[in-house]
């Protein structure tokens, strides 16, 4: 019997607190157990990644999240996804999605990898998948 882990995809379409900030934990904590993990970033957290303002929060409940969040001195989203990269969480963006976004390819590099929406099925198959 394999030991080997499932992949874990995690689509993240929302550009704010506490959605990034959820996304980014899960990622972190299965890459460290040593599972697969790859984020699709779609829509509005493809504009603000592209951006370098993934995480910042939205007005209501967003923003007191991320106040709260200062207040019990858990990591920042700009540290998190740093510590993501640092693992090898891959992040990876829809072709189409970039182009209907609005979203120079060029601001993408270094911050995601373009790819087709089969290859994003294909490591669906053959794992866990996560929507925020």
């Amino acid at each position: 019997m394999s030991t080997e882990l499932q992949p874990l995809v995690i689509h993240l379409h929302s550009e704010g607190y506490e959605r990034a900030y959820q996304a980014l934990t899960l990622a972190l904590t299965s890459k460290a157990l040593g599972q697969p993990v790859t984020v699709v970033v779609a829509f509005g957290a493809l504009r603000a990644l592209s951006e370098d303002r993934l995480g910042e929060p939205l007005p209501g409940p967003d923003l007191w999240c991320a106040r709260r969040s200062e207040q019990v001195g858990t990591l920042p989203v700009t540290k998190l996804l740093a510590e993501a990269r640092a693992l090898g969480v891959a992040f990876v963006a829809c072709e189409t999605v970039v182009k209907l976004s609005g979203v120079d390819e060029e601001l993408l590099e270094g911050r995601a990898e373009l790819t087709s929406l089969v290859d994003i099925v294909r490591v669906q198959q053959r794992g866990q998948v996560i929507y925020l």
